[in-house]
């Protein structure tokens, strides 16, 4: 009986530390989050953003509110907005928007918008990654280029594409 106790008190106690070890991670309000960071049990909210300049006199704001949890992308709502004084090129960002995005439009919890007014385009797009059908949308995604890894991203994968264009994110 002795025995049967001390196995029992020692699984109990390996469960703990284990159940420790595995602790989500939530960085600070203001913290700069990137490639380089331990994301991997991390749980929270990025604000990220990047400009920069397009054809002709455009120019480009974007901005990415990415959702995560234990270092996988839940949810990633992004802006972009072209700006330009020239329509013609607002046409060109326009049509390349709705062509991008027609691939996508069957999919649900995959949401676009397009909206054009006078002196910009924007695209406003939603993806639900922990609703989305993974398999479908990695059918959808060029092959080369996805992060997308046993039906799931992780956010180092997504910090680390994002910070090749120049994108910074900084925790919520």
């Amino acid at each position: 009986m002795k025995k049967l106790s001390k196995i029992v008190l020692v699984l109990v106690f390996s469960l703990l530390i284990l159940t420790g070890c595995s602790e989500e991670t939530k960085f600070e309000s203001g913290t700069t989050v990137d490639k380089n960071s331990d994301t991997t049990n991390a749980t929270g909210t990025l604000l990220c953003s990047r400009g920069g300049k397009g054809l002709g006199d455009s120019t480009a704001e974007l901005s990415y509110e990415v959702n995560y949890k234990k270092g996988y992308l839940t949810k990633v709502h992004s802006i972009e907005k072209v700006i330009s004084e020239d329509s013609s090129i607002l046409d060109q960002y326009e049509d390349a928007y709705k062509n991008i995005f027609k691939v996508y439009k069957d999919l649900k919890y995959y949401e676009n918008t397009i909206t054009r007014v006078d002196n910009s385009v924007t695209s406003d797009t939603t993806i639900d990654y922990s609703k989305i059908d993974m398999k479908k949308l990695e059918e959808l995604e060029s092959s080369s280029q996805s992060i997308i890894k046993n039906g799931k991203v992780s956010l180092n994968d997504w910090l680390t594409f994002a910070s090749k264009v120049g994108t910074k994110c900084i925790e919520k």
